[in-house]
């Protein structure tokens, strides 16, 4: 996982965060698309951002929705 990506997650999920007051999560592709990670690489990231519990998941409407912790 490059630090480079793992940040512009966190900064994506955390302007989600501060536009919604912490309400609304992103979907995966939302996330994919707005940081131009492709999937592969973003899950794999998301993976590690799990376990060092700096993301949630939660289940939404149309699928997970990833949150910053």
């Amino acid at each position: 996982m490059d630090i480079d990506s793992t940040k512009l997650i966190l900064q994506a999920l955390k302007a989600k965060s501060d536009t919604s007051g912490g309400h609304c999560g992103t979907y995966l592709v939302n996330l994919s698309h707005s940081t131009s990670i492709e999937l592969k690489e973003l899950k794999k990231a998301l993976n590690e951002l799990y376990k060092n519990k700096e993301i949630k998941i939660r289940e939404g409407i149309h699928g997970k929705l990833i949150f910053i912790a």
